[in-house]
């Protein structure tokens, strides 16, 4: 029920994330922040797609880890998150999909324990192919990071019922989630 996406541009990263809670249209209150996304003290931003408690959980695994390479991705987080909690994953836990992203390196982590390095832009979630088609399709058209990514988070909405036109975007750089419309 939502989309959620990372763009390189440069030497860092801007990421998005829609509005949209769940199937039943519940949407989120607070402007401020995400509750899809967060930032952790680390400096590693986490947004989930899919199952929401798959998110709070995976967050445990990356605060322990002080820099974000793919090995320590997989051994510090993945590894123990997946090992730790085989059976809730197995039996309770739907489908679910991460993107972490920390200064200039990001990650989509899925459900099958599955790490891959994002060299340029990944759309995931509900809406994850829209949004990826509208990245795909604004590469010349010389807009910036912070466009492309809220016109693909827009179009997978006017597309998708279950996914919102509005949403939050930050950078790896600033650190800072500003909500649009």
């Amino acid at each position: 029920m939502s989309v959620i996406i990372a763009l390189k541009d440069g030497g860092r990263f801007v990421l998005g994330v829609d509005t949209r809670m769940s199937e039943d249209g519940i949407y989120e209150d607070d402007r401020t922040k995400p509750s899809k996304a967060e930032i952790l003290d680390n400096g590693i931003i986490l947004l989930g797609s899919g199952d929401v408690t798959a998110r709070p959980l995976f967050r445990y695994y990356l605060e322990g880890l002080t820099e974000l390479t793919e090995k320590s991705l997989r051994e510090g987080a993945v590894y123990k998150f997946f090992n730790e909690n085989s059976e809730l994953i197995r039996c309770k836990l739907d489908s679910f999909t991460f993107i972490v992203a920390k200064d200039d390196v990001a990650f989509e982590v899925d459900s099958y324990a599955a790490v891959t390095e994002i060299y340029n832009f990944k759309a995931r979630g509900a809406g994850g192919q829209v949004a990826f088609g509208s990245l795909f399709s604004s590469i010349n058209e010389g807009m910036s990071a912070e466009c492309r990514v809220k016109q693909a988070i827009n179009a997978a909405g006017s597309l998708i019922s279950s996914v919102s036109k509005d949403g939050f975007i930050t950078d790896t750089k600033s650190k800072n989630w500003s909500y649009f419309e």
